[in-house]
């Protein structure tokens, strides 16, 4: 019964590894056209390159991006919302500042 098991327990592991990969591909569709549209004149050099760390490294989740300002918090927002229009859940954004 348990060997039976096996074979769905390996294809759920696959489901989960491509649907993390697929969020990540849409997350950065996401991140590139707010780059071609969105005035980031506002927004701090800290600020994005830690952005473009997240995406560039596979959306990791141990990349942490603090919006400190209302125009980075704005696009904290915007981008949350986003990711949630995919079917993402608001977690997996890079978003949080340290304590």
């Amino acid at each position: 019964m348990l060997l039976a098991a096996a074979p769905a327990v390996a294809a759920a592991a696959g489901a989960g590894e491509d649907w993390a990969r697929q969020k990540c591909d849409l997350y950065a569709a996401a991140w590139q056209r707010v780059l071609e549209t969105a005035d980031l004149q506002d927004i701090g050099a800290e600020f994005l390159s830690a952005h473009q760390r997240f995406i560039d490294r596979g959306c990791d989740p141990e990349v942490r991006v603090c919006a400190r300002t209302p125009p980075e918090i704005a696009l904290a927002d915007l981008l949350t919302v986003l990711s949630m229009n995919e079917g993402m859940a608001s977690t997996f954004v890079p978003f949080g500042c340290p304590k």
